[in-house]
Formats: C-alpha cells, structure tokens, sequence
C-alpha cells in the first residue's frame, strides 16, 4: 500500500544520503582551504541529518520501545506526517489492549456461568 511505498522511498533516500556521503568523506582533504572545508563539512552534516530523518521514519528502537499511549482506543493510519514505527507501534498498543479486555470478558463469562450454575 501507499505506506509501504512512502517506506520505501525513505529507505531508497536514506540510502542515497549514505552513498553520497560516503563518496564524499572518501575523497575529503585537509589539506584544503578552510572556507572549502567548512563547506564540505556541512555538506556532510546535511546528508548525515537526511540519512538519520529517512531511517528514523521507518524505524526507531529507542523511541519504539520507550512509546506508551493512554489512549490506544482508536488507530489513524491515514497521518503521514507521523512516523512508521509509531503507528506501527500504535497498532501493538491496541492489538494488546484489546486482547486484554477479551480476557477480561471470557474470566467475565466463566464467572458468570459458574453462578448461574
């Protein structure tokens, strides 16, 4: 679907940043002007700042891991501002939640049987 196009892309992007970024670390001297080399620095620091947004859209552990929501009643896949792995992680939310209170009606139901009994 169109998310995991728009995942694709980022990917495809991230890994253009590094190939450009590696092509020019590789070929970077010191031994040039340092108004040329400050240029060439942020250059780099630019495809660096790309390469980490692109990746980080997709999947981010750290963030992924640490996100909890008090509110996980209801799912907007339609946000593509929002990055991947929230919604994703979103969606986990809510499967667990979910599980979570059909246990709690089935305990309910076996509870309930046993007094009518």
């Amino acid at each position: 679907g169109t998310k995991t196009d728009l995942a694709r892309e980022k990917l495809k992007k991230a890994k253009a940043c590094l190939n450009t970024l590696e092509a020019q670390e590789n070929t970077y001297s010191s031994s040039i002007d340092l108004s040329q080399r400050t240029e060439q620095l942020l250059r780099f620091a630019k495809n660096r700042l790309e390469l980490i947004e692109s990746v980080s859209f997709v999947f981010d552990q750290s963030q992924y891991e640490s996100f909890q929501e008090d509110n996980v009643k209801t799912l907007d896949f339609r946000n593509e501002q929002e990055p991947l792995w929230r919604r994703l992680r979103r969606a986990e939310l809510f499967s667990d939640r979910v599980r979570s209170i059909r246990e709690r009606i089935k305990e309910r139901i076996d509870s309930l049987r046993e007094t009518i009994k």
